[in-house]
C-alpha cells in the first residue's frame, strides 16, 4: 500500500507495486529462525533485536521501511537495542530518543494489536515501534503540538486520519524520532530544474547523478519512496546498488531483497532519506514554527533570470 501521500486523496490506497517485473536477488542468505512462530496471538517476544516483518494495512511504510534500515546498520542495530526494554511481566517501555518521550506499551496492548491483524506481523519489536508512535502521534494532535508547516520537525504531520494515526508520513521524521539522529531529505520541487536538498534549494535535476552517491556511501543509511500512483508512493530501504540495479527491501516482506532495474528506480523515487548516524538532529531546527529552505546562489540566479 501506499503510505507516502503526496496529496491529499478522498480515499485509502490501495496495494501498488512500481512494475510487476520486480524480481528478487538473494545476496546474502539470511538466517532466517522460527520468527514467525514467535509471533502469534498468545504470546510476545521483544529482544530489542529486528527480526523479519510484513507490513499490515497501517499504511505506515514509512516508518517500517526506516526501521528495517536503521536495524541493518551496526550503530542503528545499537540503537533500537537501546530504546525498547522489556519487563519481566512482558510488558515493554519504547524510548522515542528524538523527542525524549518513552512509552510504556503493554503486553495486553501488543496482544490486542495482534488480534486487529492491522499491524506488522513476524516481530513484536517492530509491532512495539508501531504502537509507541502510534501514541506519539495521537499526543502531538491532542495537545495541539503537530504542525503541517514545518516538515524538519518531529511535530510534523501533512494529514491525520483519527482511525489511523499512523497513515502517510516522511521517513526523516520517522528516522529522526526514533534515533536522535538528523536525517537529511532530497525531494523534486515543482520546477523541475530545483531540488530540496536538506535545508538547501539547488539548482539540480533530481535523478541518479544527484541521488547516487548517497547510496554509494557506506556510512549512509538510506530509505526511498517511489511512486506508485499519482498522488501516492511507497517507502523502501535501499541497501545498495549492484552494477546497473538497486537492491531493495520492501516493509511487506523484510526477508526478501527486491532488485530493481536503476532507470526504473531513479526514473521513480519521489522522496529520498539518507542518514549518517554519527549525526545529532539539529533541535533548534525542529523547534522552528516554519522553516524556510534557503536558495543556493545557483538557484537564485535561475530563478531571477527566469521570472524575467
Amino acid at each position: 500500500m501506499s503510505e507516502f501521500t503526496l496529496q491529499k486523496t478522498s480515499g485509502r490506497s490501495t496495494t501498488s507495486t512500481v512494475n510487476q517485473s520486480q524480481q528478487n536477488l538473494s545476496l546474502k542468505e539470511k538466517d532466517s529462525t522460527s520468527v514467525w512462530t514467535k509471533n502469534n496471538n498468545t504470546s510476545t517476544f521483544v529482544n530489542g533485536k529486528i527480526d523479519e516483518f510484513q507490513q499490515g494495512d497501517k499504511n505506515d511504510c514509512w516508518l517500517l521501511a526506516s526501521v528495517k534500515a536503521i536495524s541493518e546498520h551496526p550503530d542503528g542495530a545499537k540503537i533500537i537495542k537501546d530504546a525498547i526494554k522489556q519487563n519481566p511481566n512482558g510488558d515493554v517501555i519504547v524510548e522515542l530518543k528524538g523527542v525524549g518521550i518513552s512509552y510504556p506499551i503493554t503486553k495486553g496492548e501488543i496482544l490486542a494489536a495482534k488480534a486487529t491483524g492491522h499491524y506488522a506481523t513476524g516481530d513484536d519489536d517492530v509491532l512495539a515501534i508501531e504502537l509507541a508512535f502510534e501514541k506519539y502521534r495521537k499526543h502531538i494532535v491532542d495537545s495541539g503540538k503537530a504542525t503541517a508547516k514545518n516538515p524538519f520537525s518531529p511535530n510534523y504531520m501533512r494529514f491525520y486520519y483519527p482511525d489511523n494515526p499512523l497513515e502517510s508520513g516522511f521517513s526523516k521524521n520517522a528516522i529522526e524520532i526514533l534515533t536522535g539522529k538528523k536525517a537529511k531529505r532530497i525531494a523534486p520541487l515543482v520546477d523541475k530544474n530545483l531540488i530540496l536538498n536538506d535545508t538547501k534549494i539547488e539548482l539540480k535535476k533530481y535523478g541518479e547523478e544527484v541521488l547516487k552517491p548517497y547510496i554509494l556511501e557506506k556510512n549512509n543509511v538510506v530509505v526511498a519512496a517511489l511512486q506508485t500512483k499519482e498522488d501516492s508512493a511507497h517507502a523502501y530501504y535501499v541497501k545498495g546498488m549492484i552494477d546497473d540495479k538497486v537492491v531493495l527491501i520492501d516493509p511487506y516482506n523484510s526477508g526478501k531483497e527486491v532488485v530493481m532495474p536503476k532507470d526504473e528506480f531513479f526514473s521513480n523515487v519521489k522522496d529520498f532519506t539518507y542518514t549518517n548516524l554519527k549525526e545529532d538532529c539539529d533541535k533548534q531546527l525542529q523547534r522552528t514554527e516554519y522553516f524556510n529552505p534557503t536558495l543556493t546562489k545557483e538557484a537564485q540566479l535561475y530563478k531571477e533570470n527566469k521570472n524575467k
